[in-house]
């Protein structure tokens, strides 16, 4: 098989951009540091145990008696080597030899996107994901995520390494199939659902995925393209579809057939390939962007870390929502904002998703009303 553009060019060229950390911090006892809770730590008993460093974090700046935040805020550099090298800090940085090089990485970490997932396990009675009038739990997304994951490996033979490719609007399967993919070692390959049906095919056979899940709309500008697509094996399609093409399957019939709730094994290292994004192609080809899990879990620390570092900064302790988070998802989820900052971390930290069919600020405002959300982003 020949090499997709995401591996041409010499060793030097191949060497995968590194983020400066990685992983997710972790408690002394080896529990994940909850996003949720701020920058707190769960112990083994369920109890929130506020993360401190001790007063050395404040002790050369004033502090304000009646807000007891700092007057002067500590250094930012200061305050990184403090926060980074203090014994008792869950943002303790190592450096790992990674493919030839030096790479600094968090200490405390999810190993892999597997264990990011079942971490959220825990959170099995929260609402995870609104869409219009769909309402789906953590605990109903676990059992899909795993009858998912079984037909991918059992029905189409989806081993770790393989890829799979994903084209379709914010719609609830789109988070099922990332979460499947990623948990059994596969590659999954966002593909952008706003491409030409010939622009998705180049991708797909650039990107060698053996199966894609795709919706309605993007099966039917990619079926002219489909027989040429020889290593594509399957084609899953979501949201419906009337006569269904050769190869072809129904969502609803993969998943009807009797699977068990829990996530078939496979053995995962940080350093496996998780994904690949392709670029928006603007001066040629689109060209595919290879991560880690470490890199992805890279993501989630850091935002946690910043966090945490803005609340010592001004001589706050970091607390715990009082209630759970949501998030309005306006940006697509194949594009890194949208999954890996937005999708990845909300999950991690057991937030209500909102999903929209299309970008209206109107039916935004009405959504952050009803839904009670706290938490929006988007492109500038």
């Amino acid at each position: 098989m020949r090499r997709p553009t995401w591996w041409s060019g010499s060793a030097k060229k191949r060497r995968r951009r590194r983020m400066p950390c990685s992983g997710y911090p972790r408690s002394a006892s080896g529990s994940p540091l909850c996003p949720d809770r701020g920058a707190t730590l769960p112990g083994s008993n369920s109890r929130t145990i506020p993360v401190t460093l001790g007063t050395s974090l404040v002790d050369q700046h004033e502090t304000s008696p009646m807000t007891e935040t700092a007057a002067i805020p500590v250094p930012v550099p200061l305050l990184d080597q403090r926060l980074t090298t203090a014994p008792d800090s869950p943002f303790g940085i190592e450096t790992l030899r990674i493919r030839g090089i030096e790479t600094p990485c968090w200490r405390q970490s999810f190993p892999h996107l597997r264990a990011a997932f079942a971490h959220t396990a825990q959170f099995a009675a929260r609402d995870y994901l609104v869409y219009e009038g769909e309402r789906h739990t953590y605990a109903e997304h676990h059992r899909q995520v795993a009858a998912l994951a079984h037909a991918l490996t059992t029905r189409f033979g989806i081993r770790k390494g393989d890829r799979v490719a994903l084209a379709m609007r914010n719609y609830p399967e789109w988070p099922a199939v990332f979460w499947a993919s990623v948990a059994i070692g596969a590659i999954i390959v966002p593909l952008n659902a706003w491409l030409t049906g010939g622009e998705l095919a180049y991708a797909l056979a650039d990107s060698g995925s053996r199966l894609l899940v795709v919706d309605a709309e993007r099966l039917a500008s990619l079926a002219p393209h489909l027989p040429t697509l020889t290593e594509l094996e399957a084609t899953v399609v979501v949201r419906g579809a009337d006569a269904l093409p050769a190869r072809v399957h129904a969502w609803g019939e993969v998943l009807a057939e009797p699977h068990p709730a829990e996530l078939p094994p496979c053995a995962l290292d940080p350093e496996d390939d998780a994904a690949i994004y392709y670029t928006s192609g603007t001066t040629g080809r689109p060209k595919g962007a290879l991560l880690t899990h470490r890199n992805i879990c890279a993501n989630q620390v850091t935002g946690v870390y910043l966090r945490a570092r803005t609340e010592f900064r001004y001589g706050r302790t970091p607390q715990p929502p009082t209630q759970q988070m949501g998030q309005l998802i306006s940006v697509p989820l194949f594009h890194v904002t949208g999954s890996v900052a937005m999708l990845i971390g909300s999950t991690i930290q057991g937030s209500k998703l909102v999903f929209m069919r299309r970008w209206d600020p109107e039916d935004a405002i009405r959504l952050i009303e009803r839904e009670r959300l706290n938490s929006f982003g988007g492109v500038p």
